[in-house]
């Protein structure tokens, strides 16, 4: 009886992130990058009708800065991310994460 594989399919990996906001509306993203690349990120600030790159990222934390609000107000921002191998995203998109800058 051959051995259940504990490796996971590319198509299946799926990241977690955990977002956590600090001054000057930047954003660090922790996430854990097992055997692929990096990750892509992906946000959505004050409900923006669409998803905007925000860059690959190939170490934790990746460290985002957010534009400041008009009043230089607190900001509303989704995160997600896919895992990158090769420079391609592959598998699942994590679930978003959300958080509030602080200006």
């Amino acid at each position: 009886i051959p051995a259940a594989s504990s490796s996971i399919a590319p198509d299946d990996l799926q990241p977690s992130l955990k977002a956590k906001a600090m001054p000057a509306n930047v954003v660090m993203v922790e996430f854990v990058r097992g055997k692929t690349q990096g990750i892509a990120i992906e946000t959505k600030v004050d409900n923006d009708a669409a998803w905007s790159t925000a860059g690959s990222f190939f170490k934790s934390p990746a460290q985002l800065t957010i534009a400041a609000s008009p009043g230089n107000l607190p900001r509303a921002v989704q995160i997600r991310a896919r895992y990158l191998q090769d420079n391609t995203p592959v598998g699942l998109l994590s679930d978003t994460v959300n958080v509030v800058t602080t200006p």
